[in-house]
């Protein structure tokens, strides 16, 4: 395989990679040589998928590099150099509120009435006794500042 060949794939490669969405994965290309042999490698590392493809055939044959290899993605276990506690703490915050007005008492005095009876008379009559109101007072919007808890968390640190 000539290197203009080669070069030729590998942007090949990469614009497939770009046109299925493969963009963001990982993708490594690598050349290596062992005497006389040459080997090329791709690895893509989104999926779990990659590929060796080698060049260092002679008179036709392959050696144990040849061929395109797909391996399964690595199980990664958690262990305590990968986990990050976060600690909780304390946030202050402003809120707007509604501070109602106070409320008061006042009182309403009783009405009389002076009518005449049928006899000529004059008397004063009770039309609505006494009572006290309560009245409200003007309310308004204020600021208050409060602290709240905001818990801690757990963070991995590893990348998986």
């Amino acid at each position: 395989m000539s290197k203009n060949t080669l070069l030729t794939s590998v942007l090949s490669l990469a614009l497939l990679l770009g046109l299925t969405g493969l963009a963001s994965a990982q993708f490594s290309i690598g050349f290596s040589k062992h005497g006389k042999r040459k080997s090329f490698g791709v690895n893509i590392g989104s999926h779990g998928l990659s590929g060796h493809v080698s060049r260092g055939h002679r008179h036709g044959h392959r050696h144990a590099h040849g061929h395109i290899r797909i391996h399964r993605p690595h199980r990664h276990v958690h262990c305590h150099s990968c986990v990050r506690q976060t600690p909780g703490f304390y946030r202050t915050v402003s809120e707007r509120v509604w501070v109602a007005g106070c409320a008061t008492q006042q009182w309403i005095q009783p009405v009389y009435r002076t009518v005449c009876d049928p006899c000529g008379s004059h008397r004063r009559v009770l039309v609505r006794a006494g009572y006290f109101r309560t009245v409200q007072g003007a309310g308004h919007w204020d600021v208050v500042n409060r602290r709240v808890w905001v818990p801690g968390h757990t963070q991995y640190v590893c990348g998986f």
